[in-house]
């Protein structure tokens, strides 16, 4: 939600830059305005990062030697970032599968979800009546704890390597990186 209304409020404000004729990069305002923006268009009057790497051109608006990136090679980067993102959520899944198998709430009656094994007799055994994990136990909450700190863990992992992917994306401008890292840590 608050993405999307970030989202809308600059549409919003471009259209009304645009209209009243004020702020910096107009054109971009207008672009934004109707939906047609490119990612030149975007970064009217933003400054490039340092960190951005990019091949030189002269541009066609300005004049002015400018750095680049071939929008095939951003987006081929972008691809890879997506698919390494979307294979990371695998792990916390499969702790998630672990630790409900443990804990005795995936029972034989839900052996498959979507197409996908979820129910393994020999963790499930460990929550019968008289079993290590028996829900009456002092260590029926072993599971629940060990998931908790394995997901933060993960958590802390997963924020390094979505920084990494977000760098390697090589952003142009502190925008489009600082949005595109939300949105990894945030998947």
């Amino acid at each position: 939600w608050a993405l999307c209304f970030v989202s809308l409020w600059r549409s919003r404000q471009a259209e009304l830059a645009f209209r009243w004729g004020v702020g910096p990069g107009t054109s971009a305002a207008a672009a934004a305005a109707t939906d047609l923006i490119t990612p030149e268009a975007s970064m009217a009057g933003e400054p490039t990062r340092p960190n951005f790497v990019g091949r030189s051109r002269v541009s066609e608006v300005t004049g002015e030697v400018e750095l680049y990136i071939p929008t095939t090679e951003w987006a081929a980067r972008l691809s890879v970032s997506y698919v390494l993102t979307a294979a990371s959520l695998s792990l916390p899944v499969a702790v998630m599968i672990v630790s409900l198998n443990l804990q005795g709430y995936i029972t034989e009656e839900a052996r498959s979800v979507l197409g996908m094994r979820v129910h393994f007799e020999t963790l499930a055994s460990f929550a019968l009546p008289g079993a290590l994990l028996d829900p009456e136990s002092n260590l029926a909450l072993l599971p629940v704890v060990c998931h908790a700190v394995v997901i933060t863990l993960l958590n802390g992992l997963f924020r390094r390597v979505a920084r990494v992917l977000t760098e390697w994306e090589n952003h142009r401008t502190q925008r489009h990186f600082d949005s595109s890292l939300l949105s990894s840590t945030r998947a």
